[in-house]
């Protein structure tokens, strides 16, 4: 506390000592959600697997019109371009630090961006 590489918080109610700055104990509540990408790829996987007569001794793509029938296609990709989003959102933001203020504040984590990007 009070460290000159501290960045207080000044607001009209006083002075908050490490306001927003090095906030690395919350980076890890922000990462929480990874879990996600790994479920929905697994459910990416079984409604491709849903889709082959192969397997389920239905047309294919669960169609229900003439031969040539897309059916269920489409929600293939629509899964897997929700599964890349997440993947490209998730990317976390703390994988690596900065260096500002004259190099006095040199190692900024940036949980808060993670926080926004979790967010989205």
């Amino acid at each position: 506390m009070n460290a000159a590489v501290e960045n207080p918080l000044v607001t009209a109610d006083g002075v908050r000592h490490h306001g927003q700055f090095h906030t690395a104990t919350s980076r890890p509540a922000w990462r929480r959600p990874r879990h996600v990408p790994a479920v929905l790829s697994l459910s990416a996987a079984r409604l491709g697997l849903l889709m082959r007569p192969d397997l389920t001794g239905l047309r294919a793509f669960l169609a229900d019109g003439p031969m040539g029938s897309s059916g269920l296609m489409i929600s293939e990709y629509v899964v897997q371009d929700l599964l890349t989003e997440i993947r490209v959102g998730m990317q976390p933001t703390s994988a690596g630090t900065l260096t500002i203020s004259l190099g006095l504040e040199e190692h900024a984590s940036s949980p808060t961006q993670g926080a926004r990007s979790c967010g989205r």
